[in-house]
């Protein structure tokens, strides 16, 4: 490697370890203002449902909403204690009484706090954060009262925190970089990629404990101010209601159920453990002495703030380091793989049309996986979060009269997605046999982008679903692209290992996007997510265009003059391209839906967060990648890809049939941790399974390509619907697509040992 190259490399290395340091800090520092906004707000919701719990009593026992006398009074109330005068007070229906004029989407916003079942809801509406809670009357609700403030009041709390956490990663990436520069210039490396490898881990190991160190520093102390803060203001603003009682002549001996009272206060705070009087003072939290009654008597109130708080938002943060760290270690493999091969290799014509009929090895394995590694990390990235995002937009849909059941349109995004990607995947086979691969992967790419925009805007369900539709319209046909690509630059003596390299760098791809998109979706909610991966997009496009090999698929002619094609002592037409689309394809798309679909909507269902589903989702490419990708090799010399792919389908079917009667969170982990691993060995095979079948000589494998994608995003396009049915019966649905599975292995395993005695390299 020349010099120059050398000091590029160095420098991408270094922006890199930036980066991933900076990501943590970043998304940590995000959390912590979202988290201080949410407190804020949730306890502001809580007063202002102890202000109105006064009317209320009045209305239950017959006072009327609409000419209430001392109306200036609960408007007082709720500027003194709420800290704003933004206040309005409507009917049932959503016309003002009194205050400001409601906002224009106040009907809609009713109908949401009627369908959650709750008094209260909380929404962020042109940067100001909104409280609406109903009113209860004498039988039922009389009204709404609301109440705004600006979304930045809390700025002020959470500004020298967020400074903290920025500062301390920019020392930790500072020191990454000069322990990275000490390590390369020290170590004899020579650019071997394993050595290389070994000096950025280092790097980012010794960075990540700095961060996790100061994070753990700063989020304790940022944390307990948060939960103090909240803890006085609560007690601020009891003290003055319980003075206002004693200064009425109300002895403390008079207040009955004063423990039940501050209880239903203290639940409504998630920063707050208790609230209690108390004859003496305790410094166990923070405690106000109250004004003595007129019998002498003196109390306090105690709040005392939640650890349990305190260490869950700590443990949060770390989690987001943690998996930060872990994503960028699994991504630096494929990165340092890549730019190795980029810069010490020779300079190559990557826009020309190449022709590789000869099926010679024309490109380097790290650039190969580097460039599935990338569309991958663009594809995927909203993997962890769309099955759910409807969970957030959600409203009654109807069509040709009749109300969609939510199950079935949370499950329509990825049928959308899927079916539309299941037309442009087969008209794509012929269009790569014309234009190559690297201009249809383009193209692909650029629609993908387009409906990645259209997803961040989208804040209903059909134009979600309209959204996905795009996506899927550029899916089809960079997908195609992607999958040619490990072939036509690759001998038929090194294809396996292209294809599995290809197939492991996609699946880290999909970890380390599943988990960061999960992470940013948390943090930035789901439109920040789509926007950022919007932007990751325009990048891979950028490094499509600079570093793929424009490479022409091979010719049908020279497949079809192929020596290996298998020939089977059986009499009639080959059947097993068929059997295999309907005995693999199929049940092997179930399969993955569990871990697509499934496992999201199901962690949601339980309590698990975004952030959690997105760390699985990394647990899953580990499986793949480590396990799954080293395991392929060893079993596809040992076992025939006919007899290996029915047994991985009945492992996989038999865990998740377990799972139908265990329904345990770990065990599901469990599941989709087995799905990783076996997904390392599974596309590997069937392409040589594929590539090898007459059907794939006489059509050309290009072409074999775009039918099997065709069908595949057709069962792609059903399967999200079907788990979508299976939710509904739970256990005994999921049962029932296991068993399902089991038969169609069986059925695969039979028609492939008739002949049984034939040698492995016929298959």
């Amino acid at each position: 490697m020349s010099r120059k190259r050398s000091v590029l490399f160095q420098v991408i290395i270094i922006v890199f370890i930036f980066a991933v340091i900076y990501l943590a800090s970043i998304l940590n520092s995000f959390a912590f203002r979202s988290n201080t906004v949410e407190a804020w707000t949730e306890n502001t919701a809580a007063v202002l449902e102890m202000v109105m719990e006064r009317s209320e009593y009045g209305l239950k026992y017959g006072r009327e909403l609409k000419n209430y006398y001392d109306i200036d009074t609960v408007f007082d109330d709720i500027s003194q204690y709420c800290e704003t005068d933004k206040a309005f007070i409507t009917d049932i229906n959503g016309d003002r009484l009194y205050g400001e004029e409601p906002p224009g989407d106040i009907t809609e916003r009713i109908a949401n706090l009627v369908r959650s079942g709750d008094n209260t809801i909380i929404y962020e509406s042109d940067k100001d954060q909104y409280i609406l809670h109903a009113i209860s009357g004498k039988e039922d609700t009389e009204g709404y009262v609301g109440i705004h403030y600006p979304t930045d009041r809390t700025a002020g709390i959470s500004a020298p925190y967020e400074r903290r956490i920025l500062v301390s990663a920019l020392v930790a990436s500072v020191a990454g970089a000069l322990v990275f520069e000490l390590l390369f210039h020290f170590i004899k490396h020579m650019y071997d990629r394993k050595k290389l490898r070994i000096i950025v881990v280092a790097t980012l190991i010794a960075a990540s404990v700095g961060m996790i160190i100061s994070t753990y520093s700063v989020q304790k102390s940022g944390y307990t101010y948060l939960a103090e803060d909240v803890s006085a203001r609560v007690l601020e603003q009891n003290m003055a209601n319980i003075n206002n009682l004693i200064k009425n002549g109300i002895r403390y001996s008079d207040i009955d159920d004063a423990a039940g009272y501050y209880k239903r206060i203290s639940e409504k705070s998630e920063q707050i453990d208790s609230l209690r009087l108390s004859r003496v003072p305790d410094d166990s939290g923070a405690c106000i002495k109250l004004e003595a009654d007129d019998s002498g008597e003196e109390y306090y109130l105690i709040s005392t703030v939640s650890q349990e708080y305190i260490r869950d938002k700590i443990n949060s943060a770390l989690l987001n380091v943690v998996v930060t760290i872990v994503t960028a270690l699994m991504l630096s493999a494929e990165v340092i793989g890549f730019l190795v091969d980029v810069l010490t290799g020779e300079a190559k014509n990557r826009r020309t049309l190449v022709d590789n009929s000869a099926h010679r090895t024309i490109e380097s394995i790290g650039v190969v996986r580097g460039i599935s590694f990338f569309f991958a990390s663009f594809r995927f990235m909203a993997v962890a979060f769309m099955s759910i995002v409807l969970a957030e937009i959600y409203e009654p849909v109807t069509l040709f009269g009749y109300t969609l059941p939510k199950e079935i349109l949370m499950s329509l995004p990825m049928s959308a997605q899927v079916f539309i990607s299941m037309i442009t995947s087969y008209i794509s086979g012929s269009v790569v046999n014309k234009r190559g691969w690297k201009s249809v992967t383009i193209a692909g790419i650029a629609v993908m982008i387009a409906g990645t925009a259209a997803s961040a805007f989208a804040t209903k369900p059909v134009p979600f679903i309209i959204a996905q539709m795009i996506m899927g319209i550029g899916l089809g046909f960079a997908k195609m692209g992607i999958d040619i690509y490990s072939i036509v630059v690759s001998s038929e003596a090194d294809m396996t290992q292209y294809t599995a390299g290809a197939n492991a760098a996609i699946i880290v791809g999909y970890s380390c996007a599943a988990s960061i998109g999960a992470l940013i979706a948390s943090t930035f909610g789901y439109s920040g997510a789509y926007i950022v991966m919007g932007l990751i997009g325009i990048s891979v496009l950028v490094i499509m265009i600079l570093f793929g090999m424009n490479v022409a698929p091979r010719s049908e002619v020279a497949e079809e003059a192929a020596d290996d094609v298998i020939e089977w002592a059986h009499k009639g037409p080959d059947i097993r391209f068929g059997v295999y689309i309907l005995c693999v394809i199929v049940p092997y798309y179930f399969i993955m839906m569990f871990v697509d679909y499934f496992f999201p909507v199901y962690s949601n269902s339980v309590g698990i967060t975004t952030d959690v589903i997105g760390l699985v989702m990394m647990i899953n490419g580990i499986g793949t990648a480590y396990l799954g990708a080293v395991l392929c090799p060893k079993l596809s010399a040992k076992y025939s890809p006919a007899h290996l792919m029915p047994v991985l389908l009945v492992i996989l079917s038999g865990v998740i049939l377990v799972f139908a009667f265990k329904n345990m969170v770990l065990f599901a982990i469990l599941v989709v941790f087995m799905i990783g691993t076996a997904d390392g060995i599974m596309p590997s095979i069937q392409f040589e399974y594929v590539y090898k079948l007459p059907f794939s000589k006489k059509k050309g494998f290009s072409k074999a390509l775009g039918i099997e994608g065709f069908f595949s995003n057709l069962i792609g396009a059903i399967a999200p619907v079907i788990f979508g049915v299976v939710m509904i019966y739970g256990s005994g649905g999921l049962a029932v697509v296991s068993v399902a599975v089991l038969a169609l292995s069986a059925l695969f395993w039979f028609v492939n040992s008739k002949n049984r005695n034939k040698v492995k390299e016929q298959l």
